[in-house]
């Protein structure tokens, strides 16, 4: 009953018979100016960048080659198997070698019969750290694929990768995605973006024929310091096209592919 004299009272009409609910104005927008950022870097200086950049191309064989090792370096209880991690080890365990692994991974090999020649799909996948007795660290988000063979290599990482015992990119460690594929003799293509040793690099693409003397068609582009991106768009065979940045453009300048291409065929 005294619910129901409550709910009456606050809904009785007002003795004026107005309507006695107040209007609100929206409040304006505060302004914001924005800062357009500026380019740091010339077009020679951007083209030179993409192709130091391209010497050394994530390698996904350094990652998978680490990882071998380091697992079989575990014991039967730690972590009980050469080819994976499992949820038992989520927060780490110690083998009586010394050695240290937390995480889950798993390891895949297969040989595909759907390409020419002999050829091997070798990878690592997972959430997972190893580490040496003395310290040095291999951190793993994502995967780490590779097909190589007579006449094909195909490398795709995706992720966060640091190997503490690697070379120097890998030292610095990788992040992003991309994949790289190489016919020797025929073509060379890569998609993706990813950091390669302190430089952000992004191909969309990108195609490197051996009729083309291996030139590009597709597109680069190289992140600046401040957080801009430069894009060089290329065709008909020419290493040499106009730099923009954000849009604006910058001038001309030449790319130089030879080290990407040699460093693709030591992988061979």
């Amino acid at each position: 009953m005294i619910l129901l004299l409550l709910l009456s009272c606050g809904s009785s009409p007002s003795k004026t018979g107005k309507d006695t609910a107040t209007t609100s104005s929206t409040p304006d927008l505060p302004s914001v100016e924005q800062t357009l950022v500026e380019p740091t870097m010339t077009a020679d200086q951007v083209a030179t960048a993409i192709s130091e950049a391209l010497t050394t191309p994530p390698d996904p064989a350094a990652i998978n080659t680490a990882y071998r090792f380091l697992m079989s370096q575990g014991d039967s209880t730690c972590p009980g198997n050469e080819d994976h991690i499992t949820d038992t080890w989520l927060y780490g365990c110690e083998a009586e070698t010394g050695y240290s692994y937390a995480g889950v991974s798993a390891w895949i090999e297969e040989f595909p019969d759907d390409m020419p020649g002999t050829n091997t799909l070798s990878g690592v996948s997972g959430d997972f750290w190893i580490e040496d007795p003395e310290g040095n660290r291999l951190e793993g988000g994502g995967h780490s694929v590779e097909v190589s063979g007579d006449s094909i290599w195909v490398g795709e990482m995706s992720g966060s990768w640091r190997w503490e015992g690697g070379d120097p990119w890998l030292v610095h460690g990788f992040s992003g995605r991309i994949s790289i594929e190489f016919f020797p003799g025929l073509l060379a293509q890569m998609n993706g973006a990813a950091d390669i040793n302190g430089t952000h690099i992004s191909a969309t693409d990108l195609s490197l024929a051996a009729s083309c003397d291996y030139q590009p068609s597709g597109s680069l582009s190289l992140r600046d310091p401040n957080g801009g991106w430069y894009t060089m768009q290329f065709s008909d065979c020419d290493p040499c096209t106009s730099v923009s940045f954000e849009g604006e453009p910058q001038g001309e300048a030449c790319v130089d592919m030879d080290g990407f291409i040699e460093a693709l065929e030591r992988k061979l």
